[in-house]
């Protein structure tokens, strides 16, 4: 499969893994149902889409070493993500740390366990 396919099969499996994650945290563990279903599913759909290409595109061609690729640009990925749930769903930052932390924690363990 070429290095583009992955992209897309990961993307995909991305937005199905963290989406659902998202929407959990937000309406069961934090309990607000001020925000829209839709605006959930779409702030958290347009976050993986922004942030999923720099991990696999440009953040490579910097960083040569797996490992250390694999913590900057997760680290960077949660970041960037939290600061758009933050701005976009209007949250505390703690919550959106922690919404961006789980989700993307989950989405890299499952991502590891399918590609063994």
């Amino acid at each position: 499969m070429q290095y583009e396919e992955q992209f897309l099969l990961s993307l995909i499996s991305t937005l199905v893994i963290e989406i659902p994650v998202i929407l959990f945290l937000m309406r069961c563990l934090y309990r607000d149902k001020r925000i829209s279903i839709l605006k959930i599913v779409s702030i958290g759909a347009i976050a993986s889409c922004l942030t999923l290409p720099y991990l696999w595109f440009i953040f490579p061609y910097y960083i040569r070493d797996w490992n250390t690729l694999f913590l900057i640009g997760e680290s960077v990925i949660v970041c960037i993500e939290a600061m758009i749930y933050f701005n976009c769903l209007e949250i505390k930052p703690s919550r959106a740390f922690t919404l961006s932390l789980i989700a993307n924690a989950i989405s890299v363990v499952i991502g590891l366990l399918v590609d063994i």
